[in-house]
């Protein structure tokens, strides 16, 4: 029971660090990316690679992985690629994808 309770704290944790990495990649992508918005994804960065283990379920890894893709694309001043889920956002708001 404690195991299962701790998995779906790990879940939630997983899923509040990716949506709010998404929060941020979608403001940065609203205007030109400050330095303020680098040091918070750098903060949030390195909550979710302290959070990424190798027996992480799927969807924790998926969660850590957008997340993650989405952090460096801003530290990167948006040149990395995006996550799958922010070259979508980019695109259906008409905004300018990296490499574009």
């Amino acid at each position: 029971m404690a195991d299962e309770a701790a998995e779906e704290e790990r879940e939630r944790s997983a899923q509040l660090l990716s949506a709010q990495a998404f929060e941020l990649a979608k403001r940065v992508a609203a205007q030109a990316p400050s330095e303020a918005h680098v040091a918070e994804a750098s903060t949030l960065a390195d909550q979710v690679v302290g959070m990424q283990t190798p027996d992480a379920p799927p969807s924790v890894s998926k969660a850590l992985t957008d997340a993650l893709l989405d952090l460096d694309w801003i530290r990167s001043k948006c040149m990395l690629p995006t996550s799958t889920r922010l070259h979508w956002y980019l695109e259906e708001q008409g905004l300018p994808l990296p490499g574009t």
